[in-house]
């Protein structure tokens, strides 16, 4: 019988580039990071990807350390463009408009992925929530959950049409086109960012490990450290730290938002828009008001950092 790791090498030996995710057991997470997020749950990074070139070598080890791992695919990486159509009435949509036969599909959790090769003019970007049903979503960098990974409510991801068997297309012209127009759309947060007062962050309450991973993201020293597995995971613990130093919510979107940090370009790349992150900031909020009354090993190591 087939392992993870035979089939995440298998994708590799096929140009596609395999990372372990976090698994999942009777829809919990079983990875060493406790995921509680279902965001994250059978779908989190088990490793740092970003600033290595990935070999065989290095995926053979990862899912000898992993062997339950679900396996996630490196979309620009892997030349990839994928439609992620997140129910059944956004699977009707799309396949009212393409021919679901000719091109490569995983069943999901809820609804299907279609892969599609990138073209020569393709954009690398992310759109989510788009189409008449609002629950179809478009990546051409970020990464993919891949069979036989297991979603968090039991159901595996299987193949409905293997790319080996009838090849990958390049993504067609209308699905191009709307990568592109969001790309060239102006972020939401531009017009605030103009308006925000510039912070000097020498002056601020922070301690060096928070100000690293604000000037410096994935390449902080910390980021790695503390477990962070998405900028966005960065982006609440910042704002959490912010608001137990007394910082106003107009200073920490101008800390978020300012375009000299490396953690900001998360709006930039993705169009995150305001109301995104002053919802984080009343969610961090509440955090910091009724925190959890339990913590993993992890959490009280870093609590003895000072974080």
């Amino acid at each position: 019988m087939a392992t993870k790791k035979d089939y995440a090498l298998h994708y590799f030996d096929h140009g596609l580039i395999p990372i372990p995710l976090c698994w999942v057991r009777d829809g919990r997470c079983c990875c060493f990071h406790q995921h509680t997020d279902p965001k994250q749950i059978g779908k989190a990074p088990l490793v740092s990807y970003t600033k290595q070139e990935i070999k065989r070598e290095i995926i053979e080890k990862w899912f000898t350390s992993f062997p339950l791992a679900n396996i996630g695919i490196l979309i620009k990486e892997s030349g990839l463009v994928i439609v992620d159509a997140d129910s059944a009435a956004a699977v009707q949509e799309f396949e009212k408009h393409q021919d679901a036969a000719a091109i490569p599909t995983v069943k999901t959790g809820r609804g299907k992925h279609y892969y599609f090769k990138t073209g020569e003019s393709t954009p690398i970007h992310r759109i989510i929530h788009t189409g008449e049903s609002n629950e179809i979503d478009i990546f051409s960098n970020g990464y993919i959950v891949v069979p036989p990974s297991v979603h968090m409510n039991g159901h595996q991801y299987t193949w409905d049409n293997p790319p080996k068997k009838i090849g990958l297309p390049i993504v067609p012209k209308e699905i191009e086109n709307i990568l592109m127009q969001s790309q060239n759309k102006e972020p939401e947060v531009l017009p605030v960012i103009k308006k925000l007062k510039k912070i000097n962050m020498d002056v601020l309450p922070l301690n060096d490990f928070i100000k690293s991973l604000i000037t410096d993201a994935e390449d902080s020293p910390y980021y790695l450290e503390r477990g962070y597995q998405s900028r966005s995971e960065a982006i609440f613990g910042i704002i959490i730290a912010c608001i137990k130093k007394g910082l106003t919510d107009e200073e920490i979107c101008s800390i978020l938002l300012n375009p000299k940090h490396a953690i900001s370009q998360k709006f930039f790349e993705q169009k995150k828009s305001l109301s995104w992150l002053l919802n984080e900031i009343s969610r961090a909020k509440k955090r910091a008001v009724f925190p959890k009354t339990t913590q993993s090993k992890k959490d009280k190591t870093l609590s003895k950092k000072g974080f």
